[in-house]
Parts: C-alpha cells; sequence; structure tokens
C-alpha cells in the first residue's frame, strides 16, 4: 500500500506537467526545418502591432525541400512547374587567365515535378544571370559577361543585357545595365541611362521620362517601382556620400511633376497600394520595417528587428520577410498584412543564409519559393523551399 502511494505521488506531478506542456506546445510558433515542426520560445514581431491574434489566415498547408545540388546566384519563379536558376556549371571548355578551364554560371530551368534541369540559351564560356522577369511571366531579362573567354584583355570584357520573349523566342539586345523595373502591364520598362525613360518592347521604342540634368539633380537612384495603374513611378533616391540622406521621391508620368515623400534614411520600399509604402529604414544599425500612409503623411512601426530584406505578394495581403540577429543568423518570417499592422505571423526556418532574390510569392500568392543554405557556411548544402499557405 506504501508503494502504491509513492508511486502515485511521482505519477500525479507528471501527468500534470505533462498536460501544461501539451498546451504550450500546441499553441506555440512553429518553424518549419524539413517539413518537421519545432517549437520556438520566443516571439518575432513587436507584440503591440500585431492586431487581432485569434485570426489566423495565413496558415502553412504543407512544406516542400527540393536539394539543389549546384551553386546557385539568381531565381526566378516561372509558374508552378518550373523554376529558373542561374546555375555554376563545370564542364565547359572555357579558360581562365592561367589556361585552365574554369567553372561558369548559366541558365537552367528545373521542372519541379520530374526534378530535371534543362539549360536555357546556353553559350560555352559566358557567363549569364537572372536580371528580371516581367509580371506575366512572358520576358525574360537576363546578362551575360564574357570575362572568361577574353583572357587577353579583361578591362574591355563585353558585357550585354538581353530581354527573351520566353514563348517565340525573340531576344532584343539592351544596353548593359540600364533596366530598373519592369511596368505593371510588362509592355515596357523603366530605364536609365544619362537619362530616365521607358522603353516599350514591342516597338522598341523610348520615351524620356527624366533629362539628364534632372536626373542628375534627383541624385542617385537605387530602387524604382511604377504604381499599378501605371500613372506614376516612386524611386528611392539617395546621396551617394551618406547612408542616412536617402528618400523616396513620385513622378508623375502626366506632367513630369516631382513630389517627395516625408521619409528620410530609406534602406528599401515596395508600394503597398495607392496609399501606402512598406519601407526599411536604418535605425540603431538596425533596418526596421514601417508602413508609410501618403494622406496622413505618418509612419508606423511594424517590425523592430534588423530587416535586410521583404517581399509582398503579388495581390498585397501577404509579406515575407528575413530577420537577422546580433550574431548575423537568419530567420524567415511570413504575415498577413491587414491595414497598417501586421498578423497572423509564422516563424518558417531559423538558422539559414537567404540572398536578396531568393524569395518570390508566387503568382496566385498561394506559395512561397525560397532557395536557401541550411546554415551559414559553403559547405552546407542548399534547398528549394516551397511553403504553401492555405
Amino acid at each position: 500500500m506504501v508503494k502504491k502511494k509513492i508511486v502515485l505521488r511521482i505519477l500525479i506531478p507528471l501527468i500534470f506537467i505533462g498536460g501544461i506542456f501539451s498546451i504550450y506546445e500546441a499553441s506555440s510558433d512553429a518553424f518549419i526545418v524539413s517539413g518537421k515542426p519545432k517549437i520556438l520560445d520566443e516571439k518575432n514581431f513587436n507584440a503591440n502591432l500585431l492586431g487581432d491574434e485569434s485570426s489566423k489566415d495565413l496558415i502553412l498547408d504543407k512544406v516542400e525541400n527540393i536539394p539543389v545540388p549546384w551553386i546557385t546566384k539568381s531565381m526566378e519563379v516561372l509558374d508552378n512547374n518550373n523554376v529558373m536558376f542561374s546555375i555554376r556549371y563545370a564542364n565547359g571548355t572555357a579558360v581562365n587567365v592561367s589556361d585552365k578551364k574554369e567553372s561558369y554560371f548559366q541558365l537552367g530551368t528545373l521542372n519541379l515535378r520530374n526534378k530535371d534541369i534543362s539549360r536555357f540559351n546556353a553559350v560555352d564560356g559566358i557567363n549569364q544571370y537572372i536580371v528580371s522577369i516581367s509580371p506575366d511571366k512572358k520576358s525574360l531579362l537576363y546578362r551575360e559577361t564574357n570575362t572568361l573567354a577574353n583572357k587577353d584583355n579583361l578591362r574591355y570584357a563585353q558585357r550585354s543585357d538581353y530581354i527573351d520573349d520566353l514563348k517565340s523566342k525573340n531576344i532584343i539586345p539592351l544596353s548593359y545595365w540600364e533596366f530598373l523595373n519592369w511596368m505593371p502591364d510588362s509592355s515596357s520598362f523603366i530605364g536609365l541611362s544619362s537619362e530616365l525613360y521607358i522603353y516599350d518592347i514591342n516597338d522598341e521604342s523610348k520615351s524620356v521620362i527624366l533629362t539628364s540634368a534632372e536626373v542628375r539633380k534627383l541624385g542617385s537612384m537605387k530602387e524604382i517601382q511604377a504604381t499599378k495603374d501605371g500613372s506614376k513611378i516612386y524611386v528611392k533616391t539617395s546621396n551617394p556620400k551618406s547612408k542616412f540622406d536617402s528618400n523616396v521621391a513620385c513622378i508623375s508620368l502626366k506632367d513630369k511633376s516631382i513630389t517627395f515623400l516625408n521619409i528620410k534614411g530609406v534602406v528599401s520600399f515596395k508600394l503597398l497600394d495607392s496609399e501606402n509604402v512598406i519601407y526599411t529604414r536604418l535605425i540603431n544599425d538596425k533596418n526596421q520595417l514601417y508602413i508609410y500612409n501618403l494622406k496622413s503623411d505618418k509612419s508606423k512601426l511594424l517590425v523592430d528587428e534588423d530587416i535586410p530584406y521583404f517581399v509582398i505578394s503579388s495581390n498585397c495581403k501577404s509579406i515575407a520577410y528575413v530577420k537577422k540577429d546580433d550574431r548575423g543568423r537568419e530567420t524567415l518570417c511570413a504575415a498577413k498584412i491587414r491595414g497598417d499592422s501586421i498578423n497572423s505571423n509564422i516563424m518558417l526556418y531559423k538558422d539559414i543564409l537567404i540572398k536578396d532574390d531568393d524569395i518570390q510569392w508566387s503568382s496566385d500568392n498561394q506559395k512561397l519559393y525560397v532557395c536557401l543554405r541550411e546554415g551559414s557556411k559553403l559547405k552546407d548544402k542548399d534547398y528549394l523551399y516551397i511553403f504553401t499557405f492555405k
């Protein structure tokens, strides 16, 4: 009888503790590693800005991970079955300045169904890099450099940009490094030489937005984005001598007038809609995430973390971003955008290495494609992760 009482005294506390742990496990945020949830004990958002936590609109449905057995430079999602990379190949004939065979980057398309890789417009000895794909996914802009083949005079290595119609295979050569961004209807893009212009890829014509003098007066242009109706262009301008002296200017394509938003120290920005801009601002060595409302002329802090990169879905209802801790470790997060706040947060992956152009939402806004390295060392493996949300 005494033994039974001792056993009961031991078992009852254990059952009670186990019950508490089960409740905690069911209610905690989770991140995904190889498709298996692991529990975190930290919050990844400012609790005062989350809104209604009971509204779980962003729900992770499934996770797929595909090993990437090659070094990649950039990524573009063509459709739900195909993803294009700049892939480093090592079996070509190009040689470097020491007459040794050299590996180089070329365009390759990964079929997500059969996992096969097919090369795209491959040229031996030429480095090829993805620059951007049009919003309608029909035109690809890529860059070529022949520095490997031109071993006799590397200073004058040729560099060229091309727009390739993925359906007709019609290729348009462009001046190097002038592309800034696509117009929303994919028929043209915004470019910058000495002038700021719009280039129509159908009739190959150019219309000037700002003259050379106006461009010099505005300052260095790093990011640019057009409104969905194509009536205005927003551009990040900065003083190259100071990383704190940066702003966002709005250019009307109707009368070419220029106005500045009341925000300073902008690191990166994205148009959310006709009234709101989401941007990162450098504060105390952290790129904090803000939302700015054009009507109220006020900014609101969204995430008080160091955010090196973020991307917004095409319907402007979801956001994915990378946050970095004091030790340089990166964590991938996703959330719903609600008015001037974000909620329904999910921490997707922790302690990874992600490049700027390796996070993209699908056209239907249901999937997040991420090319990442599990760990921060070069020897760690790369994977293509596909997060599908309900």
